[in-house]
């Protein structure tokens, strides 16, 4: 018992009379109602505002250009859907990473579309070849693959570094102890 020391009771856990281990950790309590009512708040708040950015966007350009407008409706079709369908945590930064992918693929043929100068005559060819439609979309699935494949590539980058490091570490561990011996470690 002299070897053992005691935690004092406000460390112990609940109905136990056994200390708890120092590498224990409690559960974190749950979040009430308010809390997580405060959160879908939030996350409602910023999709609101993304919404509403592009209704602005797309009602702006109706009267001025429609050609362009149906051109945009058609084309940011993928961040439509990554709009509605991606859940958790970063909705929002996932629907923006497709968002930028999708316009990167726009670009080219709004500038065609603005050459021709915002007619219908114009938009007529862009929407009608297959391969409009295959950038738009190719582009836009570019950015669902780095969605999904960012984290695993970031994953494997790090690992590598941290094993470079471990080998460089046991490296100078190896030097160190033929430098100063088994003492330094306590071995001997």
């Amino acid at each position: 018992m002299a070897g053992r020391r005691s935690q004092p009771a406000s460390r112990r856990q609940k109905g136990s009379a056994k200390p708890q281990s120092p590498g224990k950790r409690r559960p974190a309590p749950k979040q009430g109602k308010a809390a997580a009512a405060k959160q879908r708040k939030a996350a409602y708040g910023r999709a609101a505002g993304f919404w509403l950015l592009l209704s602005l966007v797309l009602a702006g350009t109706l009267p001025i250009a429609p050609a362009l407008t149906l051109l945009l409706l058609g084309g940011l079709a993928p961040t439509f859907v990554a709009a509605f369908v991606n859940e958790g945590a970063n909705k929002g930064l996932k629907t923006y990473t497709v968002l930028c992918f999708n316009i990167s693929g726009l670009l080219p043929f709004i500038m065609d579309l603005r050459a021709a100068g915002y007619s219908f005559a114009g938009v007529v060819p862009i929407l009608t070849d297959i391969y409009t439609w295959l950038v738009i979309y190719g582009v836009a699935s570019v950015g669902l693959f780095a969605i999904h494949l960012g984290p695993t590539i970031a994953a494997a980058t790090l690992q590598l570094s941290n094993n470079r490091r471990l080998a460089e570490l046991q490296r100078l561990r190896v030097k160190l102890l033929n430098d100063w011996g088994p003492d330094l470690v306590g071995g001997g």
